[in-house]
């Protein structure tokens, strides 16, 4: 639950989510929802994240609430879609600079996001691009189901719709993007 209100349009969500990256959350982060939902060992994990991924995780979950969504598996997987970028210190810009190079320059953004050991420049980068497959390995690690594993890797994969859970993927990727 947060106590402020979330900007409407997508420009002053991507300037507000900037500053909080600089500054630090604005909202009150009540973090009850993850204490109740996860396991320890998936707490453990969300605990792990940046403030700002825990807060932009927690309204993900609180859309799908407030949406009606109740299924475990998919509100366990709006709190830990974003665990894997934990790989990695992420600035502000390097965040920054994934958005913009993957809308107006996604060959520049391939070829930063590729593969780097640890010790690299290019590391957080990886990092951002293989998020989704570092968190789903990490959540079954630590005991979460194959769904929410599965919608945790897929979700910044565009859904198909003959798979029979798209439906919650489709769910986890549209509150991903409004939240």
């Amino acid at each position: 639950m947060l106590t402020s209100h979330t900007p409407s349009s997508p420009l002053r969500r991507r300037i507000q989510r900037g500053l909080e990256g600089l500054f630090g959350p604005f909202e009150q982060i009540d973090e009850r929802p993850a204490r109740e939902l996860l396991s320890p060992e998936a707490l453990a994990l969300f605990q792990r994240m940046s403030a700002i991924d825990r807060a932009h995780s927690l309204r993900v979950h609180q859309w799908l609430v407030d949406r009606g969504y109740d299924q475990e598996e998919l509100l366990t997987a709006a709190l830990l879609h974003d665990c894997g970028k934990a790989a990695a210190p992420i600035s502000v810009w390097q965040r920054t600079l994934k958005v913009l190079l993957k809308r107006f320059a996604p060959g520049w953004w391939k070829e930063l996001a590729a593969p780097a050991p640890p010790d690299s420049w290019r590391y957080p980068f990886h990092v951002l691009h293989a998020h989704p497959r570092i968190g789903a390995a990490w959540a079954r690690e630590a005991g979460c189901s194959e769904l929410t594993c599965w919608l945790i890797e897929q979700h910044e994969t565009p859904p198909s719709s003959i798979h029979p859970h798209a439906d919650l993927l489709w769910a986890l990727e549209f509150a991903d993007a409004t939240s």
